[in-house]
């Protein structure tokens, strides 16, 4: 086994103009999820843990004979068997199903460098993730809800990246991260001056999926030689409005949710790494930003 795991954090919350239910029919147990996926051995490395210590796999739980503690998660994956296709139908469609009713969910994969969090959200490499797999869903919903013809939805797509700890638009690579700024309109966080593009179908989504991509900025380490330097973060925004008329006066219901899906730069050790110079700066940035984002999580997780 290699010594980290990407985790997969997930959390879905009433949209801001959504009426599709309340906060009372979610429990905090369920408001935020980690699951476990772990990468098989790739070049040379043949199981075990540097320093000496391993990890042991029970059930939803992980022993580690380090430091003799035992972790507990909602699920998870260390089968061969676990293709994207298996991890992506009990780790995240259901969450797809939600942002369709109108809330708001955000799908996170976080670990080491070199884990497989990329591979997983298909931020890189040939198959398809996470990513496409959810485009996959909503845009075949998108397709039978035509049928509705009191109902029309719409759906955009936003692509950014936080590099050393500065915002870029990945849809718009000539903007200034100067000139992207993040603000709290009407109770919900947005990043003005962000482009969100109307895409009609899968094909036009995936384009853009793509073209952000190629702007990310990656870069060589000891341990990952193409890893990426910065959190990228793929936004879908669902829009639907139902025309209703009800004694003669027409109603407009609007139901609004967002999806994030989010592929964390990898948290690194520079002595293990060889960081030095612009790399040294970015690996503090990433393991800065993963420790705040880590308290966030904690925060919501934890019993009030």
């Amino acid at each position: 086994m290699p010594p980290h795991a990407p985790l997969q954090a997930q959390c879905h919350s009433p949209a801001p103009f959504s009426n599709q239910g309340s906060k009372d029919q979610h429990s905090k147990t369920d408001s935020v999820q980690v699951c476990v996926r772990v990468r098989p051995p790739f070049g040379g490395h043949t199981g075990g843990v540097r320093g000496g210590g391993t990890f042991r796999f029970m059930n939803e739980s992980i022993y580690s004979a380090k430091n003799n503690q035992t972790y507990n998660f909602d699920k998870i994956y260390t089968s061969p068997s676990a293709t994207q296709t298996a991890f992506y139908s009990s780790c995240v469609s259901s969450l797809v199903s939600k942002f369709l009713s109108g809330y708001n969910a955000t799908v996170l994969a976080y670990g080491q460098t070199g884990s497989g969090k990329t591979y997983t959200m298909g931020t890189g490499g040939d198959e398809k993730g996470v990513i496409e797999r959810v485009l996959d869903d909503v845009y075949g919903y998108k397709i039978d809800a035509a049928t509705d013809k009191d109902t029309v939805t719409k759906i955009k797509v936003g692509f950014l990246e936080v590099y050393n700890e500065q915002l870029r638009d990945l849809l718009q690579p000539t903007m200034s991260p100067k000139d992207l700024n993040v603000r709290e309109i009407d109770g919900e966080v947005v990043v003005q001056n962000a482009l969100e593009v109307d895409c009609d179908d899968y094909e036009a989504a995936t384009s853009l999926l793509r073209e952000g991509i190629k702007g990310r900025i990656t870069g060589g380490t000891d341990m990952n030689k193409e890893s990426s330097r910065s959190h990228a973060i793929f936004t879908l925004v669902l829009e639907k409005t139902r025309t209703e008329t009800v004694d003669t006066i027409i109603k407009k219901n609007i139901v609004r949710s967002k999806f994030h899906l989010v592929d964390l730069a990898g948290s690194e050790r520079a002595k293990r790494t060889g960081a030095n110079g612009a790399r040294l700066k970015e690996s503090v940035n990433i393991n800065q930003g993963l420790l705040s984002l880590g308290k966030v999580i904690r925060a919501l997780s934890q019993e009030r």
